[in-house]
């Protein structure tokens, strides 16, 4: 009587050809899964760069467009200079002459600064007199309390009172109190021109100003981390506070009195996954900003 022979199941070349195809398709999965992962990461990374210039973009494109409200008076625009302190005036990366509501700096090329002369509607700007105040008076009382005047305000800050606006240097501040001068071309604190109720409108004066830092303009990194441009905006005599990451050129011109173009151009990380057509983007945006008044 013979033996059977049990045929089923697998001779161990068979095993070892099996788990090799099986490495090899689960090698090309793993590679696609890999190259869609990294192909999700650098469109993410330009989304989030995208999303930041947009953002800066509005808000300089927001701000230009009230270059100047309320102010309509021309002496202060003859005598601008007299009327901004040097500290709000910036220096770096290059020198700004303001010479009206909006400055443009050319930086050749490099990046443009762009100055603007706008009130910075917030909580506590515009306030309001709390009093009446009569023609001669060289202090005013706010509708606020000392806390948020210490907030608000500043020494040779500029402000304006009513519409058509008067405008004056604040000298002191002692509470909600305010000591101004209304004439800087004069020596000495010069009063209000105009009596005012209580509840006249009162606003703070911004000098605004934005620039491009990088490693050309600032070499010893004192204003950016080399490698990494930056957009950086300063109000009045604070310094540069970063606004966008990444932004590599600021360019703006200004066709007409009442109309400014705006571009702004930002770059990928170098470090972005995605190979050479993401490493290292530009990405740029235009827009065209019409002045309120």
């Amino acid at each position: 009587m013979k033996k059977e022979t049990n045929r089923n199941g697998f001779t161990l070349i068979e095993l070892l050809i099996s788990l090799t195809l099986l490495g090899v398709a689960l090698g090309t999965v793993y590679q696609i899964f890999l190259s869609q992962a990294e192909a999700y990461k650098a469109q993410a990374t330009i989304i989030q760069r995208q999303q930041g210039l947009r953002a800066a973009l509005e808000v300089i494109a927001r701000e230009a467009r009230s270059a100047g409200y309320p102010l309509v008076d021309q002496s202060f625009l003859n005598n601008i200079s007299l009327w901004i302190p040097n500290s709000f005036i910036p220096k770096i990366p290059q020198a700004v002459n303001p010479t009206g509501f909006l400055t443009l700096t050319p930086g050749g090329s490099d990046p443009d600064v762009f100055s603007i002369i706008t009130v910075l509607s917030g909580e506590t700007n515009p306030a309001v007199l709390a009093h009446s105040s009569s023609i001669g008076d060289t202090t005013i009382t706010l509708a606020l309390s000392g806390s948020e005047t210490n907030d608000q305000f500043n020494l040779y800050d500029l402000i304006y009172i009513g519409k058509t606006p008067e405008l004056a240097q604040v000298k002191g501040i002692s509470g909600n109190v305010l000591v101004i001068d209304t004439d800087p071309l004069t020596p000495g604190n010069q009063g209000l021109q105009k009596a005012y109720p209580a509840g006249t409108e009162l606003g703070e004066i911004s000098l605004v100003s934005y620039a491009v830092f990088n490693d050309r303009n600032d070499p010893s990194g004192k204003y950016h981390d080399m490698g990494n441009p930056v957009l950086k905006r300063k109000i009045n005599a604070g310094g540069f506070e970063p606004l966008a990451e990444g932004i590599v050129d600021l360019k703006v011109s200004l066709t007409k009195p009442e109309l400014v173009r705006l571009q702004l151009s930002a770059q990928s990380p170098l470090n972005a996954v995605g190979g050479p057509a993401v490493q290292g983007k530009i990405l740029t945006l235009k827009t065209q900003i019409f002045k309120r008044n």
